[in-house]
């Protein structure tokens, strides 16, 4: 490394030595603070500083700063000069400014001074980023780790024991706090939650001392504020929501004063891990309940408790015609935009299904709905999941690999949808080539970058998001686990 280091400083100086002899090159410099100064002062000698870039993807590119200034671009591994040289006895602070798509890179030895002695090269080293994701089995109640390789979005399951939940149920939850820290694991049937904290190095989930709870009926469609301070989950067959606070340093759930919390909506009937009937607005500060009756019921969330109080002029019609199954609610993560999805049970496998989403908007201060331009929108498969993509410009549903997916791009100024081209992506032809036989997917989830749309549990099925159109194309073939799961594979960002 020495050899390698010297060989690349002496041919960056003996350049630079060329260019100042002909007047050139080093007619600037960096001072310990960023600014330029003059490096053509007589009888001052100057001096590079060099970035050596190793692990870079190909097609990607780094930006690094010295004292916070003098950008430099690299676009491939090896050895590069930042364009100010600086004098003996300066300072320089080599720092990353940009990061390359999928990937993180960090500066060893990133800061010290110019010697006339050894040269000040610093080491640029960067890895693809993974996230790590979490499959529940139902009847061998456990759960395995995955991990996502950010750059490919091929997921591959951790060599690992699985990890026993303590519970053996057909129906069940996996849900994770935005922050990455912690894994919940709700078993509706028997009417409990489970925490985890989430080792940061290996992925593995390990059970918190004390931060289970348990209630009386079944808690389905748990979701976390934005923030990972509070879960609510709705009761069933009360219709009630039931929230808890999560504790910061170790996971542990407790019960936000007054809950549950009495709703008039009406719990579904249909009691399956694929039924999302809650969601939380982008800013954290609302709650809405989809009821069996089509309505939309609106909370006010307090900051501080997780308390809930109702949303005047709560509930919200429905939009969808009366004979259509409420299934779930899709709230954008940047937007104020709910999206409802219902279909009247219909089964179909050239995509010819009948079934809407209903589009709204959130006032910021009231937590209001009102129908987006074109509301309620035809959806051709059988909705029962959604997603919206991290940057809020795409909306994707689906159900099972014999309905498809459909896509829609969203407005950014109304929330009204117009589909992806190319949806919906349907049917057996699409899917059954490379999948097994039992195609129900209960879990729909994009990557933290928004390049990728994960389908799951079994088989687990990946497609690239085109980032301006989102067109969704495959990616290799759906994986498929060893053991048969039903419910969720959660994405956890490190």
């Amino acid at each position: 490394m020495f050899r390698t280091r010297m060989a690349s400083f002496l041919t960056v100086l003996l350049l630079s030595g060329l260019l100042t002899a002909c007047g050139g090159g080093g007619s600037s410099g960096a001072s310990p603070t960023g600014s330029s100064t003059s490096a053509s002062l007589v009888g001052v000698q100057t001096y590079p500083i060099i970035a050596t870039v190793s692990g870079l993807n190909p097609g990607t590119a780094v930006t690094l700063l010295d004292n916070g200034g003098d950008p430099l671009t690299i676009s491939a591994n090896g050895s590069v000069a930042f364009h100010n040289q600086l004098a003996a006895g300066s300072n320089y602070d080599v720092s990353v400014s940009a990061q390359p798509l999928h990937q993180t890179c960090t500066a060893t030895s990133g800061s010290g001074t110019i010697s006339a002695l050894s040269p000040a090269v610093v080491d640029i080293d960067c890895v693809t980023n993974q996230y790590f994701a979490y499959l529940g089995y139902n009847y061998a109640a456990s759960i395995s780790p995955w991990v996502l390789n950010a750059a490919s979005g091929t997921p591959t399951s951790l060599p690992v024991s699985l990890v026993s939940t303590n519970y053996s149920s057909k129906t069940a939850y996996l849900f994770g706090a935005p922050n990455g820290h912690y894994l919940f694991f709700d078993s509706p049937n028997q009417g409990g939650i489970s925490a985890y904290s989430i080792n940061a190095i290996t992925g593995v989930p390990i059970p918190v001392p004390g931060g289970s709870v348990t209630v009386q009926e079944g808690l389905f469609s748990p979701v976390v504020t934005p923030n990972s301070q509070f879960v609510y989950a709705e009761g069933n067959p009360s219709g009630n929501i039931y929230g808890y606070v999560i504790n910061q340093s170790t996971g542990s759930l407790a019960p936000i004063a007054g809950s549950p919390f009495h709703s008039s909506a009406t719990a579904t009937s249909i009691q399956h891990q694929n039924v999302s009937p809650l969601a939380v607005s982008s800013d954290g500060a609302h709650l809405y309940e989809y009821s069996a009756n089509g309505e939309v019921f609106g909370f006010h969330i307090d900051s501080s408790t997780g308390a809930l109080s109702g949303i005047p002029g709560s509930p919200f019609p429905a939009q969808a015609p009366s004979a259509y199954t409420p299934f779930s609610l899709c709230a954008s993560p940047t937007s104020p935009y709910l999206y409802a999805f219902s279909n009247n049970g219909a089964f179909s496998n050239n995509g010819n299904n009948a079934a809407y989403v209903s589009g709204y908007k959130i006032d910021a201060a009231t937590g209001a709905l009102t129908s987006v331009p074109g509301s309620p929108f035809l959806v051709n498969d059988i909705p029962s999941i959604c997603a919206i993509s991290p940057g809020g410009n795409f909306l994707f549903s689906g159900g099972t690999a014999y309905s498809g997916v459909d896509g829609f791009s969203i407005n950014a100024s109304t929330g009204s949808l117009t589909p992806v081209s190319g949806s919906p992506y349907l049917s057996s032809a699409f899917f059954s080539a490379n999948s097994p036989g039992w195609e129900n997917y209960t879990s729909m989830q994009f990557s933290p970058s928004g390049d990728y749309l994960y389908l799951g549990p079994y088989p687990i099925t990946v497609f690239n998001v085109n980032s301006l159109t989102g067109v969704l194309t495959l990616v290799g073939s759906p994986v498929t686990p060893p053991i048969n799961s039903d419910y969720g594979f959660i994405i956890v960002q490190p």
